[in-house]
């Protein structure tokens, strides 16, 4: 059985939620939110969740691509979350590709969501390699018109 999960306080679900629930259901056999109860507690730059941890638990408890909701308050909490439930699979937005998160130490596969406008990916390793360098900026120059006050400038 493939146990998935999806870690975040899930605070005003909204249908770009329910796109990312659904694909998480469709790739393990049971689907699992852990549900941090409010992120400010470890990182005050965080928002703090609008909706209370009951009304959030009875909000993604209606959502029927969710099997299991478990609560963290801290991030040791969800480090053991993690190692108790045996999870074989992490969901997590491309925002995450290339930035350190709590768990990234677990041999976890990774299912990256790409907000449906790429397919997902499936990574066995954490990425760890910087992004490519931009590219040069164009270096051909065109002269541009405008008129600005009944004066013509280039």
């Amino acid at each position: 059985m493939i146990r998935g999960f999806i870690a975040g306080n899930f605070d005003v679900i909204h249908p770009g939620y329910i796109k990312t629930f659904k694909e998480c259901k469709e790739n393990c056999d049971h689907f699992t939110i852990l549900l941090h109860s409010d992120p400010t507690i470890e990182r005050p730059n965080k928002l703090k969740p609008i909706l209370s941890v009951d009304e959030r638990i009875e909000v993604l408890s209606s959502i029927k691509f969710i099997d299991d909701i478990k609560v963290y308050t801290y991030e040791k909490e969800l480090i053991k979350l993690l190692k108790d439930n045996k999870f074989n699979i992490s969901f997590l937005g491309d925002d995450y590709i290339l930035i350190t998160f709590t768990g990234i130490e677990l041999i976890i596969d990774i299912h990256t969501h790409h907000h449906h406008t790429h397919p997902p990916t499936t990574t066995h390793t954490p990425p760890t390699h910087p992004p490519p360098p931009p590219s040069p900026p164009h270096t051909n120059t065109i002269a541009t018109t405008t008129q600005t006050h009944g004066r013509t400038h280039r």
